[in-house]
């Protein structure tokens, strides 16, 4: 059928052109002669409307727009047309184009769902978040049944930290079509953001099992267990999400994240290289390498990549937090500025960032003497943190309680456990000296600083397993069998000493509560228990936004209660470990002579002295936590008494600890 026979047929009217070719399926003469008809001089709205119609089913996006806009120059009263027109500018990445046309689309239909729905899109990637979370619930009030709506609610609810509802409408949209892939991911980003890592990790279990392949799930899949701190499972799904496609810069970028606490830092830095190379305009890859170099002690170059990386992004307070850090939070005043006017942004809605914004600024007016503005921002951070995550004081201190009564009131020194003195472990509650004593300790040329290992949980997990019982419980059970396997297994994991090496540190703070088990596993490991001024610890826990999951650190009170119990229980492992396996070793004491400080830990490691051990600032050897910076300096004593200044901002950490607080 010629163009002139379809045109007799169809009396020109574009509406019937369209049915009559589809008819036929014969799309290609449809748009042959809908351009011509446009090309007349008389043509009406609706031959441009038809054309962008036809256009944009086939991907033909930018005369899709040009028609759209000419459609509407003719009759600017079509909602199809305008709401067309919003999705084309928001696959052009013009969110602000897309905006305009969808609110008219709206305006002239207020009941247009899949509208709403998509200005509520636009908005939020405008950071309006409030508002495109009320789009969204216009759509839902339009259909309830709205899938899609559902999942884009329960996401911008998320970034508002209002987490329940946010579930709720995923849980919705799940309902709705169990085939909806991102309302699982919001869901498991929902629970990981409040840091409930298994309940994350079981929604992407919940997935359709053909979906699971797809790389971006895998991804999503990575970077939780990455955020729970399961690396080496991490690895295997970036490996396999790489293996199904290969140029993803996103599954390189995870990859680094995962390697890098896993020690593999060159590796690390070879991932993030190739995420950089595959995503040219991200920040995220240049800032993750900058953060691995900072553990190198290559502090120019990880400058130089955190100044290219918030050039790249500049409003990424993620990022601008990792530069800060790396910088020891100086700032300048017109930076400090910057991150208040960022606070009072309403677009910035996320805890996350509120929270970073917050524990950034405390640090930067800290370090400043600005000390009237340190705990407006410290309070703040730390009850928008405390708010995202599950905390229960009294079931905390239960548990270390019931550890304590799990080794009773005798010295251990009938252990079963692997006889070997490899590992030194260093313990405490965090910011109490750890990583100073394991600087000191790993400049020996006999002794290798590992960093925080994780090996102590994964034998819990499974001598809980074994034995159907949680820790501490299942200690009464243990058999002298069960003991040394547990040594043998930890010595596994934690592989062997570097050449010329004879012990390997294990500085993973939390291990304080593992002491006992420890000393049953590895009766002649040595452990060192890290201590510090209370008030000067407790304050340093506050002013930190930890990494890791110190949950105890967000309220004063609740921190002082943390530190009570665990300074309960590090008296009790005094009691019942024996003093050649057991030493406690005061900050400031280290701080204020450090030779015999360190003398005294290396004649209980039972190693000759070296006085590469006075030198520790000079080594450069991976630090991963929050004190990299300060280790890699000469002793100061500043950081002796920063508690003073904040008596009346202190004063529920005060009545909490029950102790005597110095004038």
């Amino acid at each position: 059928m010629t163009n002139r026979t379809l045109a007799r047929n169809t009396n020109s009217n574009p509406s019937a052109i369209l049915r009559a070719a589809r008819d036929r399926g014969d799309d290609r003469t449809a748009l042959a002669y809908l351009r011509q008809l446009a090309n007349a001089p008389e043509a009406s709205s609706d031959v441009f409307e038809a054309l962008a119609r036809l256009c944009f089913e086939h991907g033909r996006i930018d005369e899709a727009a040009a028609a759209s806009e000419q459609a509407i120059a003719l009759d600017p009263s079509q909602p199809e047309t305008w709401h067309r027109l919003g999705i084309i500018h928001m696959q052009r990445q013009n969110a602000e184009a897309a905006r305009d046309a969808l609110e008219r689309t709206v305006q002239l239909c207020p009941q247009f769902a899949s509208a709403l729905n998509n200005l509520g899109f636009a908005l939020q990637h405008l950071g309006f978040h409030a508002m495109a979370a009320d789009r969204f619930r216009q759509a839902l009030a339009v259909d309830p049944g709205y899938t899609e709506a559902h999942s884009n609610l329960a996401a911008v609810l998320a970034l508002a930290g209002r987490y329940d509802e946010a579930l709720e409408h995923a849980r919705r949209a799940i309902e709705t079509n169990p085939r909806f892939i991102s309302a699982y991911i919001h869901a498991a980003f929902i629970e990981t953001d409040r840091e409930r890592f298994d309940e994350g990790l079981a929604w992407i279990a919940r997935l359709p099992h053909e979906a699971r392949r797809d790389p971006s799930i895998l991804i999503a899949h990575a970077e939780i267990l990455v955020k729970a701190g399961r690396h080496e499972e991490a690895l295997a799904i970036c490996c396999e999400a790489i293996a199904v496609q290969p140029e993803n810069g996103d599954a390189f970028l995870c990859l680094g994240t995962a390697l890098a606490p896993l020690g593999r830092r060159t590796e690390a830095l070879a991932a993030f290289d190739k995420a950089a190379a595959l995503m040219p305009t991200s920040a995220a890859p240049l800032a993750w390498k900058g953060s691995v170099l900072t553990e190198l002690a290559h502090m120019s170059e990880a400058k130089a990549l955190f100044d290219l990386a918030c050039a790249r992004e500049p409003r990424l307070p993620n990022i601008l937090y990792m530069r800060a850090a790396a910088n020891e939070f100086r700032m300048t005043e017109a930076e400090v500025a910057g991150l208040e006017e960022m606070l009072a942004d309403e677009r910035v809605t996320s805890p996350q960032d509120r929270t970073r914004l917050h524990f950034m600024l405390s640090a930067a007016y800290l370090r400043s003497g600005d000390t009237s503005r340190v705990f407006r921002h410290l309070h703040a951070g730390n009850r928008i943190k405390r708010n995202m995550i599950d905390y229960d004081p009294d079931e905390v201190e239960r548990y270390i309680s019931a550890i304590a009564g799990a080794f009773p009131l005798s010295p251990i020194r009938k252990a079963a456990g692997h006889d070997s003195a490899v590992p030194i472990f260093v313990v405490g509650i965090p910011r109490s000296g750890t990583t100073l004593v394991e600087q000191i300790l790993g400049s020996h040329p006999k002794i290798h600083g590992a960093g925080e290992l994780g090996a102590m949980t994964g034998i819990e997990k499974n001598l809980a397993a074994k034995y159907r019982k949680a820790y501490p419980y299942f200690v009464a059970d243990l058999q002298p069998s069960d003991q040394r396997a547990a040594g043998l297994e930890y010595l596994a994991r934690i592989g062997q000493p570097p050449a010329r090496k004879e012990h390997i540190v294990d500085k993973m703070p939390g291990n304080a509560l593992f002491a006992g088990l420890i000393h049953l596993m590895l009766p002649n490991a040595r452990i060192i228990l890290c201590r510090r001024n209370p008030f000067d610890t407790c304050f340093s826990c506050y002013s930190t936004l930890f990494a890791g999951r110190q949950n105890f650190s967000y309220d004063l009170r609740e921190l002082g209660r943390y530190y009570r119990a665990h300074d309960a229980l590090m008296t009790h492992w005094r009691q019942v470990l024996p003093e050649e396996n057991f030493l406690a070793i005061d900050y400031e004491d280290v701080v204020e002579d450090v030779e015999s400080a360190a003398r005294r830990l290396i004649a209980f490691c039972r190693l000759d002295w070296s006085d590469d051990c006075l030198r520790f600032y000079e080594s450069t050897r991976p630090v991963r936590t929050a004190s990299m910076l300060q280790v890699r300096k000469p002793l100061y004593r500043s950081s002796v008494g920063r508690w003073r200044p904040f008596r009346e901002e202190l004063k529920p950490l005060f009545e909490t600890l029950a102790m005597p607080v110095p004038d």
